[in-house]
Parts: C-alpha cells; sequence; structure tokens
C-alpha cells in the first residue's frame, strides 16, 4: 500500500510540474520566469523556496543529493554494472 501512495505523490508532482510547464509554454515564458508568488499562486503544492530550482544555474546543484541523479550517482551505477 506504501508503494501505491507514493506513486500518486509522484503522479500529482509530475502533473503539477508538467501544468507549470504547459502554463509557460502558453505564457512564452520560461519556468525559471516564475516569481515565487506567482508559483504558489498557480499551485499551493509548489513553495516559494521552489522557484529557484526552475533556474537551472540553481537547479543542476540538486544532481548530487540524495536521490538525484549526478555524476556521482551515474559513475557509482558504472561500477555495479
Amino acid at each position: 500500500m506504501r508503494s501505491r501512495v507514493a506513486a500518486s505523490r509522484f503522479t500529482r508532482r509530475t502533473r503539477s510540474l508538467g501544468g507549470l510547464v504547459l502554463e509557460s509554454v502558453a505564457r512564452s515564458e520560461l519556468p525559471a520566469d516564475w516569481t515565487p508568488e506567482a508559483l504558489v499562486a498557480f499551485d499551493p503544492a509548489f513553495t516559494p523556496d521552489m522557484a529557484q530550482f526552475l533556474r537551472p544555474a540553481e537547479g543542476i546543484e540538486t544532481r548530487e543529493i540524495a536521490g538525484g541523479h549526478g555524476t556521482a550517482r551515474s559513475r557509482l551505477g558504472d561500477r555495479r554494472s
């Protein structure tokens, strides 16, 4: 049952982010153009601090955190093969 709940959360979050991207395209803007306030107004599931991760220079930093897909993780995966 726990995996079903996790999958449901993942699905909701993916829809929220996908909706943000679609709205950005409709406005001819980039996701990085969203202010923290506009992000929360669009979907309360977003928090103001999440706006920083929509900017490529900031978002790329999350690649090396737990659950990320940074180069350190990729190298580890290569060694397991």
